[in-house]
């Protein structure tokens, strides 16, 4: 199938894998593929605001059993490159279902299509998560004993980030109704992942439990998209009825990069953390900085006299205004879509700079741009949470937004 659009799909391929026979693309797997296709050209058009440009898609029909029997369909990050997507398909369960129930198939191949098509056009920042993942300077940030535990978790919010905006895009775009779960989950789930935490760290063990990471993640579908909602400060009554603003919500959702995704979930679950707050040292690096943060983050009454004691715990010296001035001129160049966000709301304080808020604002970018705060920048994925607290802070007491954090 081609067509010559500049964005969206151009062209999409279909092939079989072992053990399935190369035949069965043009035999029996033809109607399928033909169903895949369409929906495949239907989602596309509907998804071309959030499109980056023109890409093909592979479909891979396979016919795996290496995973608990219920799986459908799976993006392929690592076999896609570029602008070419691949997506695989288990053919024999498919079948089954549009044998067994027809009616119901045609929903399941709506919900397979678009969930994982969703994936793809997301691959960028699930790519740039997998990227720092397997980035030896990441690994340097941390401890020998720290790694695997520090990785389990992060993988556990990388998987509920991704399979939210997936969800979200469901609810949104085919108006599943995807139930509320009973009460709000994240928290249950944040408390019993930190208790297996602490469990690890009793043992002396060096890395979580495969078993637990994989019964922890295969729960997220139930409520993904609802913390996803949640997250975006969305509520299940609100949700957009124009198509135009159900984009907008879809990309403001892929927006979230982890770095961010993380912020956003310690912040909303702070009773959770602070139960939790001597283990959580091994993700800060250090108990006595975790404890400063959750002071912080907890005490969002802070006047202007009390951040800047704050930052003065930490900042060596006050930058003057020149030295501030060119940190805010220079190009930013971080791997982490928050930190290139930081940087400009550092932007924005020091352009409200008035003689009353100096002090504030010169002790707020100071502490940004310090190597020494409370938790270090290269630290993967959470390095910029106190500074996200701290600009945050600044900005809402300048006047310049409401608190993003709360």
């Amino acid at each position: 199938m081609k067509t010559t659009k500049q964005k969206g799909i151009q062209n999409i391929l279909f092939r079989t894998e072992a053990p399935l026979e190369e035949v069965l693309v043009l035999t029996e797997l033809f109607p399928l593929s033909e169903a895949i296709s369409e929906r495949l050209q239907r989602f596309s058009d509907i998804l071309m605001g959030i499109t980056p440009g023109a890409y093909d898609v592979m479909g891979v029909f396979g016919d795996w059993d290496e995973d608990n029997g219920r799986i459908l369909s799976v993006f392929d990050a690592f076999g896609s490159e570029g602008n070419a997507f691949v997506i695989r398909f288990h053919a024999g369960r498919l079948l089954r279902i549009e044998e067994e129930d027809p009616d119901r198939f045609e929903q399941v191949l709506d919900q397979c299509v678009l969930h994982e098509l969703v994936h793809a056009l997301d691959m960028l920042v699930i790519r740039e998560s997998c990227g720092i993942y397997h980035s030896r300077n990441s690994l340097e940030s941390l401890s020998e004993r720290e790694n695997g535990l520090f990785w389990g978790v992060m993988h556990y919010f990388s998987f509920l980030r991704n399979e939210g905006v997936a969800m979200l895009a469901e609810k949104l775009i085919l108006e599943e109704s995807i139930s509320s779960p009973s009460g709000e989950v994240l928290p249950r789930e944040l408390d019993k992942l930190f208790r297996h935490l602490e469990e690890q760290l009793e043992k002396e063990h060096l890395i979580m439990s495969g078993s637990f990471i994989r019964e922890l993640c295969s729960s997220v579908y139930a409520y993904a998209a609802d913390t996803m909602m949640k997250m975006l400060g969305v509520i299940e009554r609100r949700l957009p009825e124009n198509d135009n603003e159900k984009i907008e919500l879809l990309e403001k959702a892929m927006a979230l990069d982890l770095s961010e995704w993380v912020v956003l979930i310690f912040s909303k679950h702070q009773e959770v953390l602070s139960r939790h707050e001597k283990t959580l040292s091994v993700l800060m690096s250090t108990e006595e900085g975790y404890s400063r943060l959750m002071l912080l983050s907890l005490q969002f009454h802070f006047d202007a006299t009390e951040l800047i004691r704050y930052c003065t715990t930490y900042c060596e010296r006050q930058l003057s205004l020149e030295e501030l001035e060119g940190q805010v001129r220079k190009e930013c160049t971080s791997e982490y879509d928050v930190e290139h966000r930081l940087h400009l709301k550092a932007g924005e304080l020091l352009q409200v700079r008035t003689e009353e808020n100096a002090e504030l604002i010169d002790w707020v970018l100071s502490y940004f741009y310090s190597q020494s705060d409370s938790i270090n920048d290269n630290r993967p994925f959470i390095g910029y949470m106190d500074d996200w607290y701290v600009l945050d802070m600044a900005l809402h007491r300048v006047g310049l937004q409401e608190l993003s954090i709360e």
